[in-house]
């Protein structure tokens, strides 16, 4: 019900600030086809998580000179690349 009530998870409705980094983490954590099952699953409530994205996003981008789509298209490259990584070798 969280999508629906314009939220992007349960825990998100618990308080402004959570609301502000749960939308920040999973947008740059899921895939494009991912978002939007999100947003096809929130129904009206895709307009109000559509809303918050953007003020998220103009955020990041005015106070931190931060692109959330090109952070979100590294973090996901890179997460792709987690399975081939030899992480007994870190230095």
């Amino acid at each position: 019900t969280a999508h629906k009530k314009g939220f992007v998870t349960p825990y998100a409705m618990s308080e402004p600030i959570e609301d502000f980094a749960e939308m920040l983490s999973v947008y740059v954590t899921t895939s494009p086809a991912g978002w939007q099952k999100i947003m096809n699953d929130a129904g009206d409530g895709s307009k109000y998580i559509q809303a918050k994205l953007d003020m998220v996003r103009s955020y990041m981008k005015d106070s931190w000179e931060l692109d959330i789509d090109e952070l979100r298209s590294i973090v996901l490259r890179r997460a792709n690349e987690m399975s081939t990584l030899d992480l007994t070798k870190l230095n």
